[in-house]
């Protein structure tokens, strides 16, 4: 349901998305059209193939790409687990639409470093 909302939510604010039903299905979608994305948005917590599994294939076919890392747990966490200047933009759950498109915009302005 989350997934899905946040596909809506920027598709309604005029972005491109392309969604995934779980990690191994986001990595592989990413593989296929890494030149056309501009930003990863990624839960750590997904089935198949968890968040920080996928952040770090994507990091590997992509280390530039700026990626979003979306948790209930802290961005302490995540920063530390995944490395602190490897996450573009840390969003925190639960979150409303308007803090979505705000964190997406701010990853497309941000400079990712592996």
């Amino acid at each position: 349901v989350l997934r899905d909302m946040a596909g809506l939510i920027l598709k309604q604010s005029r972005y491109s998305v392309l969604v995934a039903q779980d990690g191994r299905e986001g990595v592989e979608t990413f593989r296929q059209n890494a030149r056309n994305i501009d930003a990863v948005l990624l839960d750590r917590t997904m089935p198949v193939m968890g968040g920080d599994e996928a952040f770090r294939l994507i990091r590997e076919i992509q280390p530039d790409v700026p990626i979003i890392i979306s948790s209930g747990y802290s961005e302490e966490a995540a920063r530390e687990e995944l490395g602190r200047d490897a996450v573009a933009v840390f969003l925190q759950k639960p979150y409303i639409a308007v803090k979505l498109v705000e964190k997406v915009q701010e990853a497309l302005h941000h400079p990712a470093r592996p």
